[in-house]
C-alpha cells in the first residue's frame, strides 16, 4: 500500500493493466535491501522488475523504468536510481499540484546546453528551465521547450526534466531529453504518425484514452492542451543556477557517503530507500556496468496509460508542495485535476 496504488475511479476500466489490491492476493516476491534500515525484505517482483507478470502471475501496480540506474559499482547505480526516483517524483508533484515553479537561466557558461538552446530555437522552440527541487533535496529540473514560430501545425510543447547531485548535470540530462522530442518531432508528429494531431484530440475530453507514452507526450503538444502548462511560468525572473542551488555541487570524493546522506535526508521525511540489483551478467562481466532498481514508497512514480496513474494514498502530493510555499494551502484530492503528464 505505501507504494502508491492505481487510482480506484479507474477500476475495472478495459485499459487496467492491474488488479485490485488485496492482503490475501498470490503475488511473486523478490529479494530488496533497505537501505534505510540496513535489512533484506521482500519486494513484489512485478515492482522490482518491468513487466515481468504473464496472463497468470497479476500485478497490483504499473511499474515502468521509475528508480532504474546504471553505474560502475552497484553503489553507484543505486545512485542513480535515486536520482531517477527523485527526478519523476519532483516533475509528477509539481504537474499534479499544479504548482508554478522558479525559473533557471539557461546557462550561458556551459556549451552543451547552450548548443541546445540553439538547436531548439534553428527549429522554432524556445527552451525554458525550471527548479522543481523539492523535499528530497535532490536538485530537479523541469525543462520545456514552447513553439514560438507561425506554423499553425507545429506541435506547441514538449517537456522533460532531470535530476542529479550537480544541478549542471540535472540541466544538461532535462535539455537533452526534451530537445531530443523537439527534433523528433516531425517524424512522430505528422499525419498518420504516432503522435498525429487527429488522434489525439479526442483524449483531452477523454483521458483514458491516453494508453501509452506517445499518447502523453502528444496530448501536450496540441494547442487546445496549452493551457494545461501555463501554471508552471509564474513571472519569476529566470536566475543562475548558482542562485537558485547555492552552494552547491559539494564535492564528491566518496559516492557511498554521499549516497549515506541522501538515504538519511529521506529518512527525515519518512521515506525509505530500497534497492533490488537488476545486473544482467553479460553486462556486468564483459562492460564492468552494474544496474538497480531503487524504490522509495510513498513517492510519486512515472506511469503510462492514464487509468494506470498512482497517486491513491501518497499524501506528500497535498501536503509538499504548501509546505514548500508552492501552494497557498494544502489541496484535497478532489480539487486536483490530474491531467495526464
Amino acid at each position: 500500500v505505501r507504494l502508491g496504488l492505481p487510482d480506484p475511479e479507474f477500476d475495472g476500466h478495459p485499459a487496467r493493466r492491474t488488479v485490485p489490491y488485496s492482503p490475501d492476493l498470490e503475488l511473486d516476491w523478490v529479494h530488496g535491501w533497505s537501505l534505510t534500515e540496513r535489512r533484506a525484505l521482500a519486494v513484489p517482483e512485478h515492482v522490482a522488475y518491468w513487466d515481468v507478470p504473464g496472463p497468470h502471475r497479476p500485478r497490483v501496480v504499473y511499474e515502468s523504468s521509475n528508480g532504474c540506474g546504471l553505474g560502475n559499482s552497484p553503489l553507484e547505480a543505486v545512485l542513480y536510481g535515486l536520482f531517477e526516483v527523485a527526478e519523476r517524483d519532483a516533475f509528477l508533484m509539481a504537474w499534479y499540484a499544479r504548482t508554478p515553479l522558479p525559473r533557471v537561466a539557461v546557462p550561458a557558461d556551459d556549451p552543451e546546453v547552450t548548443a541546445l538552446a540553439d538547436r531548439a530555437a534553428l527549429l522554432g522552440y524556445r527552451l525554458t528551465l525550471f527548479d522543481a527541487t523539492n523535499d528530497l533535496g535532490v536538485p530537479a529540473v523541469v525543462s520545456l521547450c514552447r513553439y514560438t514560430g507561425t506554423r499553425p501545425d507545429a506541435p506547441r510543447a514538449f517537456l522533460a526534466a532531470g535530476a542529479h547531485h550537480d544541478p549542471r548535470v540535472a540541466i544538461r540530462s532535462a535539455a537533452a531529453e526534451v530537445v531530443t522530442n523537439v527534433q523528433e518531432a516531425a517524424r512522430r508528429c505528422a499525419p498518420g504518425g504516432p503522435r498525429d494531431p487527429e488522434r489525439l484530440r479526442p483524449m483531452l475530453d477523454r483521458p483514458d484514452l491516453v494508453l501509452d507514452l506517445d499518447d502523453h507526450v502528444g496530448l501536450s503538444t496540441l494547442p487546445e492542451a496549452q493551457p494545461r502548462l501555463d501554471f508552471l511560468c509564474a513571472d519569476s525572473p529566470p536566475a543562475p543556477w548558482s542562485e537558485r542551488w547555492p552552494g552547491t555541487p559539494e564535492p564528491v570524493p566518496d559516492l557511498a557517503a554521499l549516497l549515506e546522506r541522501a538515504v538519511e535526508r529521506l529518512a527525515g521525511e519518512g521515506l525509505e530507500v530500497i534497492a533490488v540489483t537488476q545486473d544482467e551478467p553479460g553486462v556486468r562481466d564483459r562492460l564492468g556496468l552494474h544496474c538497480a532498481k531503487v524504490i522509495v514508497p510513498g513517492t510519486l512514480p512515472m506511469t503510462f496509460g492514464h487509468v494506470n496513474r498512482r497517486t491513491a494514498g501518497l499524501d506528500r502530493l497535498l501536503q509538499v508542495p504548501h509546505r514548500l510555499g508552492r501552494a497557498v494551502r494544502s489541496p484535497r484530492r478532489e480539487e486536483l485535476p490530474l491531467y495526464p503528464h
